[in-house]
């Protein structure tokens, strides 16, 4: 029986103690978000224990058998010897041995014994079926279609309709002119009715034909069984060899459920497991194994499939093997600022696993002053402490998502400080128009005959300006802002970032107003307004007039 181990008591050496520190020290200074950087000074080791990790591994091989009836041609041959014409009496399992070690694989073998002649399905032994062309009937219908001139048009597809229509002229009767009205013939042309504007019309006739798939016989080969009449059954199995995994742990006491979870997940093949037992049982003594007792085996013992059972599934348990393994590690307990933490040294080189640590704390308690500065508000603060719990690396997708939610909430105070900057500069620009259009004349030559065509004043031209100037600035803040320009905890400050942002976009767009007014886009763009809203004031004065006239 296996030397197993349980968590005892000891103590670290100088040498040890120092090695540990060190290492607290490279993982604290490793952490961005922690700004205890030489954590392994501070810490206080309260207890130190031998506790080795075992690994449990269950390898199982099965084996699987299933049987496949399949058919194929005579082509002459007669079978030899005939044991099996049931699927029932065929033992799967004397086929081929079962697997002496762990394998995986497929094959297919046909089984032999069991060819035997069978009635061929498909045209029941007469070796012969209905023709699929003619369907027995030996002569084929076929369709003939003749293109000829349409009649009614002369294979112009459409035809002239002669009608009359009432013509005002003036007659002079004793030298005095008379109004006359009078019927004046004219021609519509109209698609042909009969041949539907096409030209042509299409006969059509049927002939019969000899069938020529089955030479007007009616019958053919059948496609089964090639005309010999049978076919030869018999059956294939289809075997595949697999090895089944089930992996368990035991950790010492000190280590929780959940924490075991998350170590074992770190776990790889680079790992130090050193072999303590390997049992190997058979399917015949399994019942017999009397292990339920050893420590670990016996919990993974209640994981081991039934013995050898053939069950629905044509499968069978060959043999099962447990492996047991021993890992080296120390599980620490210390203490900084009078509170206890755990950390686990895997292996001889002290693969660090911290299962509690003040760094854990410290981002918790991070998240903490988050939500709460959230609930009062204070979206700035809240995110510049968020940005500190992103930095640890235990931070997830969840945090990052809140950083997101948080900077658009601070975006809204941006974007209404760029509004408002954009609605007082428009105020302050109408003078500037004016000073512009009125006082500099500041238009082309081209600008000016088209605002004299249309009767555009200065007034007329500072409206349109304006208008458009404020449509323009507007649009701008219809998607998130700059990120300089929210990125900050201080709320006035995000508003001076978004009233600075908002200037200047107002002047770039002042700016290219006023070119466009020099160069006539802008009279252009407000025509074509003036245009639209007077085709469409005009159209309701005509609904409203039939409106009137109905009612």
């Amino acid at each position: 029986m296996a030397d197993y181990r349980y968590a005892q008591k000891s103590k670290f050496s100088k040498e040890e103690e120092k090695r540990f520190r060190e290492l607290f020290n490279k993982w604290g200074a490793s952490v961005e978000g922690y700004d205890r950087k030489r954590l392994g000074d501070d810490i206080k080791i309260v207890e130190v224990w031998d506790s080795p990790i075992y690994r449990g591994v269950i390898k199982t091989q099965y084996d699987k058998r299933l049987l496949d009836v399949k058919e194929e041609r005579i082509r002459g041959r007669r079978p030899t010897s005939t044991k099996y014409v049931n699927e029932n009496d065929i033992d799967r399992w004397a086929l081929a041995k079962l697997p002496t070690s762990f394998t995986n694989r497929e094959e297919t073998l046909r089984v032999p014994g069991c060819d035997h002649i069978v009635t061929c399905h498909t045209c029941i032994g007469r070796g012969e079926t209905t023709c699929p062309e003619c369907h027995g009937k030996k002569t084929i219908t076929k369709k003939i279609e003749n293109k000829k001139q349409c009649k009614h048009c002369n294979g112009w597809g459409y035809t002239y309709e002669k009608k009359y229509r009432q013509v005002q002229t003036v007659e002079y009767y004793t030298g005095k002119p008379k109004m006359v009205y009078k019927s004046e013939p004219y021609s519509v042309k109209t698609p042909c009715s009969y041949c539907n504007g096409k030209g042509h019309t299409i006969d059509i006739s049927y002939t019969e034909e000899r069938c020529r798939n089955c030479n007007a016989t009616g019958v053919v080969t059948c496609s089964t069984c090639g005309g010999d009449k049978q076919m030869m059954r018999y059956w294939e199995m289809h075997r595949r060899q697999e090895v089944g995994r089930f992996t368990e742990y035991a950790f010492p006491s000190q280590i929780g459920q959940i924490d075991a979870g998350k170590l074992s997940k770190q776990f790889n093949e680079e790992t130090p497991w050193t072999l303590l037992e390997s049992i190997d049982i058979d399917k015949e003594n399994f019942a017999q194994a009397k292990l339920g007792s050893r420590p670990i085996i016996g919990s993974l013992l209640e994981r081991l499939p039934k013995k050898g059972v053939k069950h629905e599934y044509s499968t069978v348990v060959c043999f099962n093997r447990i492996e047991v393994s021993e890992c080296e590690a120390k599980t620490v307990v210390y203490e900084v600022d009078k509170k206890q933490y755990t950390c686990m040294l895997i292996g001889a080189q002290w693969k660090l696993f911290t299962v509690t640590s003040p760094i854990s704390d410290k981002m918790d308690s991070l998240k903490e002053k988050v939500n709460t500065l959230c609930s009062l508000r204070q979206y700035g603060m809240a995110w510049s402490v968020l940005q500190k719990v992103n930095k640890f690396p235990q931070a997830g997708s969840n945090e990052a998502f809140m950083q997101e939610q948080l900077e658009k909430r601070m975006a809204v105070v941006t974007k209404f400080g760029a509004n408002l900057a954009v609605v007082i500069c428009a105020i302050l620009s109408i003078p500037a128009f004016f000073f512009v259009y009125d006082t500099l004349d500041f238009f082309a030559i081209w600008s000016k005959w088209f605002m004299e065509q249309c009767e555009f004043n200065a007034d007329v031209m500072v409206t349109f300006s304006f208008i458009l100037t404020v449509i323009c600035s507007m649009q701008s803040r219809k998607s998130m802002p700059p990120k300089f320009s929210y990125k900050v905890a201080s709320p006035f400050r995000r508003f001076l970032r978004g009233a600075l942002v908002g200037t200047f976009d107002f002047v770039k767009v002042f700016l290219a107003v006023i070119v466009g007014a020099y160069l006539g886009i802008v009279q252009l763009i407000g025509g074509a307004v003036l245009l639209v809203f007077f085709i469409i004031g005009f159209i309701i004065l005509i609904i409203l007039g039939l409106i009137s006239l109905i009612f």
